[in-house]
């Protein structure tokens, strides 16, 4: 596959990854991702983890890049979820980023991915008020 195919393929895992983020719950998303996992090429392989073995998901020896980082992506959003973060993966609601991030505010409301974010969209809101 050549370098304009393997972009092309990337952008479609961030397309994937983004369609179960922004789904409007904790079950769409995982509804979402499960739809995902179901149609990648996966391979179960057992990791040793300080001596504990832990299931991990890889991609076919050889697999193309947009593959091996879709299977990345499903891997990293499963580890996400168990570690209780499911329910604080948020896409950016500052336009026209679409960054994901994992909201570690007590409350649980954040809604962008950074001050800079945040700054902007609320720069944005303010002169949209005083028009």
């Amino acid at each position: 596959m050549g370098e304009a195919g393997e972009l092309e393929a990337v952008r479609v895992v961030r397309g994937r990854l983004r369609e179960v983020l922004s789904g409007a719950d904790a079950q769409a998303r995982t509804r979402a991702l499960a739809r995902w996992a179901a149609e990648l090429p996966l391979r179960a392989t057992v990791a040793d983890s300080e001596g504990t073995p832990v299931l991990r998901l890889a991609a076919p020896e050889g697999a193309p890049l947009g593959e091996r980082l879709a299977v990345r992506a499903v891997t990293e959003l499963l580890d996400l979820a168990a570690a209780g973060d499911w329910e604080r993966l948020r896409l950016c609601a500052a336009h026209p980023c679409q960054d994901a991030f994992v909201d570690r505010s007590r409350p649980g409301r954040r809604q962008f991915c950074s001050t800079r974010c945040a700054n902007r969209a609320h720069a944005a809101a303010s002169r949209a008020r005083h028009r």
